[in-house]
């Protein structure tokens, strides 16, 4: 991506990595960083625009930010979790930057919990259910035998669309909502 271009679609006031995108959920893309092109310092990037994002994440709860977040994020990410997976959803690619994304948000998610399974669980379509019933059983998985790959491995197959649509929406809420906690907790 050029660099004058990207400069020109950044928003102010949000992260660098979220451009204008008359396709984008609200006319945003959530997912447009920049890319250097060395697998390594995209690699960074990827990592420092988690921790941009989890700064999004605690600015919800700091009162001088409430009113930006709620008239700006709030009809998009109506919940604090719902920001991070706007993020990860929106992403097309898995290179390295967004590894970096992924292996952080992994690393918060094992140390988050979960979100308890819903009462409603049985009204959801079964995909969904599938989805997020995988996350759980990954992230205990992780947790147990200390291999965060394996949730970081199945969010990217997520990203990459290699399971079924509703399914790879409800893993990456799941886990996102765990991370979430991991970070703000």
């Amino acid at each position: 991506m050029n660099q004058d271009f990207a400069q020109a679609d950044r928003i102010e006031g949000y992260p660098s990595f979220v451009r204008r995108s008359a396709d984008g959920v609200f006319g945003f893309n959530w997912w447009a960083p920049v890319r250097s092109g060395d697998a390594d310092t995209d690699y960074l990037a990827g990592v420092a625009h988690f921790h941009t994002a989890l700064g999004m994440l605690k600015a919800v709860r700091e009162p001088a930010s409430v009113d930006f977040y709620r008239g700006l994020v709030a009809p998009i990410a109506p919940y604090p979790a719902s920001i991070l997976a706007t993020i990860v959803g929106s992403m097309r690619v898995s290179g390295p930057i967004e590894c970096g994304f992924v292996n952080a948000l992994t690393q918060k998610a094992i140390a988050g919990r979960a979100p308890e399974l819903s009462e409603f669980r049985e009204t959801w379509p079964e995909e969904v259910r599938d989805g997020d019933e995988h996350a759980h059983t990954c992230l205990e998985l992780a947790r147990i035998f200390g291999t965060p790959e394996i949730v970081s491995s199945e969010l990217v197959a997520a990203i990459d669309q290699t399971f079924e649509n509703g399914s790879s929406a409800a893993f990456i809420g799941t886990v996102c909502m765990a991370a979430a906690a991991g970070a703000l907790n």
